[in-house]
């Protein structure tokens, strides 16, 4: 659906460039390229976030590995639902949306889109969804690891008093 979005985004701006030409022919093979090329250069960054999470979540969900199976055992059930919802949240709100549509009229969410904020501020580099979802990993893996020792001290205490 995004591909769709942007697709879109690009035909209408090439459109209204050429109609703003006072040509009244059809845009050239050339300039059709040249807007699939663009297309294309626009869709990869995106396209390789989601194809990276999906890919994280996929191994977890298979136990590809040890880390993996670790991970969707013991981190990703520690998760609050709120986690995975804001993970979630932060990719949507960073689709494409068509550019000729107006949002008038409809009540903002909890989220702003990505592009409304950053027209208000200064964005923030790199893979934001893949960062927070590094993030809780990471913390979350700490505290197990904590969890763990505490557990295997807790345990040796006792075997030492029996």
């Amino acid at each position: 659906m995004e591909s769709i979005v942007v697709l879109c985004n690009h035909l209408h701006r090439l459109l209204a460039d050429h109609k703003g030409t006072g040509k009244a022919q059809k845009p050239d093979a050339a300039a059709l390229e040249r807007l699939f090329a663009a297309y294309q250069k626009e869709r990869i960054p995106r396209m390789k976030e989601i194809c990276d999470l999906s890919g994280l979540i996929t191994k977890v969900q298979a136990w590809s590995s040890p880390l993996h199976r670790f991970l969707g055992t013991w981190v990703f059930p520690l998760q609050p639902d709120k986690a995975v919802a804001d993970l979630i949240g932060e990719l949507v709100r960073s689709a494409p949306k068509l550019d000729y549509v107006s949002d008038a009229g409809f009540t903002s969410g909890r989220l702003a889109w990505k592009d409304k904020e950053q027209a208000a501020k200064v964005s923030l580099s790199g893979n934001e969804s893949v960062s927070l979802l590094v993030r809780l990993l990471g913390a979350t893996a700490a505290l197990l690891v904590v969890l763990q020792g505490v557990r295997v001290f807790a345990f040796a205490s006792a075997s030492a008093t029996v």
